[in-house]
């Protein structure tokens, strides 16, 4: 067995051929290339991050190059740099020795540089200074409150099954509950056009997305709306540059529909529709890298995707999160590479080409009398969530009526944090 230096010695005599992959949402790259003239493949994966308090704050403090990728009311993205804290610091990530003679170099090339006035300094595109790789990305809520503290923290997930009568008596309370707490506000924002409008990628037509009596969030106003509206943007979970890791959402325009819960057969028109329409409009901006749209939508230039770069409609997932983070309808598109993590789990992800299938062959009833709301559904929620607290956690324990509660056992481990609903 060869010794590590000898081993470590191979890594520098690598010659770079050509990417081969890209996985794990753009955070593992495979490399051809050869060592001494013989085929080698070197994989290059994102280190973990440290875990004890002292390592995180030197982490933090290292944190360059931010730049901010959009907000919206209590929330906002970035992507960011690491800079080495100091030449005895260890970065999270590869950092590349230099000999003497390199550091010299660079020494010397940074002093002209600061003795050169500023608008000498060049910023094109092909300047050091706009190729910055980022090595993360930021995810901020602020100020943040006790909900999504418990969302992000690690807890046991239990496994339990919504009757239609659970539904009706407890589950549908409990999100109306949560609508009258303004936690829709930043969808609000969005569908009216007040944040994020240039992240829009597609916007249904509608002729009172202007017009203020169409706001409103009871009955009224959803009669004001087209209800076959809907638009398309990129999810914050997303870097908007890395096609393997695709990650889109689509909110619909409508405000009656909180959840599948309240699809049923005269929603499946509308369904098909849209499904076919957010396809379309998704191979349209990302299949082709030399598109004429925004360029905070639009893939950069060499960008790897599943299809070498290339977004087509077989690429696609498209699905419904039950329970879903926030009550307003809505259906998350992504890449077909993107590994599937807590956000597609079984028991939170539901195809939306299954959905329409299953709602289709559901019998008896009249057309608008027959849906999601008459069959038991089984999925996951965390002990520390609302909804475990509020209604299965009591029900388990007999302290609250309304059928079965928790069953099928338990399922230990963190409950999705940082995935989207």
């Amino acid at each position: 067995m060869e010794s590590a230096a000898s081993a470590e010695a191979l890594i520098p005599r690598f010659k770079f051929d050509k990417l081969l992959n890209q996985d794990q949402g753009g955070k593992r790259l495979t490399l051809l290339g050869t060592i001494d003239n013989l085929p080698a493949l070197l994989i290059f994966e994102r280190a973990a991050f440290p875990s004890d308090s002292s390592s995180i704050k030197n982490l933090h403090s290292a944190l360059s190059n931010i730049s901010n990728l959009g907000a919206n009311d209590i929330y906002a993205w970035y992507l960011a740099s690491i800079r080495p804290l100091s030449d005895s610091t260890t970065s999270p990530y590869l950092q590349i020795t230099k000999n003497e003679e390199e550091e010299e170099e660079e020494e010397e090339e940074e002093e002209e540089e600061k003795e050169k006035p500023l608008s000498s300094i060049s910023t094109s595109p092909s300047s050091p200074q706009s190729q910055i790789i980022p090595d993360l990305k930021l995810n901020l809520i602020y100020p943040c409150t006790p909900t999504h503290i418990r969302k992000y923290s690690p807890q046991t997930i239990r496994t339990v099954t919504e009757s239609p009568a659970l539904y009706h008596s407890h589950i549908k309370p409990y999100m109306q509950r949560k609508r009258s707490l303004g936690r829709l506000t930043w969808v609000y924002n969005i569908l009216d056009g007040i944040t994020e409008a240039e992240d829009v990628i597609l916007r249904s037509s509608n002729a009172h997305a202007n017009d203020p009596s169409a706001s409103g969030k009871g009955k009224q106003g959803d009669q004001d709306r087209d209800i076959a509206g809907f638009l398309l943007l990129p999810d914050m979970n997303w870097d908007r540059s890395t096609l393997s890791s695709l990650h889109l959402l689509c909110l619909v325009e409508r405000r009656d529909i909180w959840s599948l819960r309240d699809l049923n057969k005269s929603h499946l028109p509308w369904l098909r529709d849209m499904s076919g329409r957010i396809v379309d409009a998704v191979v349209r901006v990302y299949g082709n890298n030399n598109n004429d749209n925004n360029s905070d939508t639009k893939p950069r230039e060499g960008g790897v995707g599943g299809g070498g770069g290339i977004i087509e409609a077989d690429t696609l997932k498209l699905y419904i999160h039950y329970q879903p983070t926030y009550y307003h309808f809505h259906i998350h598109v992504v890449h077909t590479a993107l590994e599937a993590g807590a956000t597609q789990a079984v028991g939170k992800a539901f195809g939306l080409e299954n959905l329409i299938a299953m709602i289709e062959g559901m019998k008896g009833g009249g057309e608008n009398e027959v849906g999601m709301a008459d069959i038991e559904l089984t999925y996951g929620v965390g002990e520390a969530s609302e909804l475990w607290t509020e209604v299965f956690g009591p029900l388990k324990e007999g302290k609250l009526e309304g059928g079965s509660g928790a069953g099928g056992g338990v399922d230990g481990g963190a409950d999705g944090a940082g995935e989207g609903g």
